[in-house]
């Protein structure tokens, strides 16, 4: 069976994103106003949501993250990450902690564990 490498390179590339240094040009232009919401809100939401389309991606290619309860471990990484990954940004120097952020990937984190959850229950 084929290895899905697709949700360790999303994880990875989401931590890389919220640990290196930025600087301010760039959370200046990711705070454009969409729709009445900050766009940097849409993206943290999208870049947690993107678990739900690799597991699926992973179910009709036939490649799988985990051997076995793939959706409940998939879901036990999603959910901490999504919380952890901001909550590391409270420790850096420079980088700052915005609890709209945190609900935003949380949110995201949420709705891949939604779709996981029934994608998964459905398969097994």
């Amino acid at each position: 069976m084929r290895k899905n490498r697709l949700f360790w390179i999303l994880l990875t590339a989401i931590v890389l994103l919220n640990v290196i240094p930025l600087g301010n040009d760039t959370s200046k232009t990711l705070s454009g106003k969409s729709f009445g919401l900050r766009l940097d809100y849409l993206i943290h939401l999208t870049a947690f949501l993107g678990f739900g389309g690799v597991y699926i991606y992973g179910m009709k290619s036939g490649r799988r993250t985990f051997e076995n309860q793939e959706w409940l471990k998939s879901i036990l990484i999603i959910l901490p990450a999504a919380a952890g990954v901001e909550l590391i940004q409270h420790l850096l120097p420079y980088r700052s902690f915005n609890p709209l952020d945190l609900l935003a990937n949380l949110a995201g984190a949420l709705l891949s564990a939604l779709v996981i959850g029934l994608v998964g229950k459905r398969s097994s």
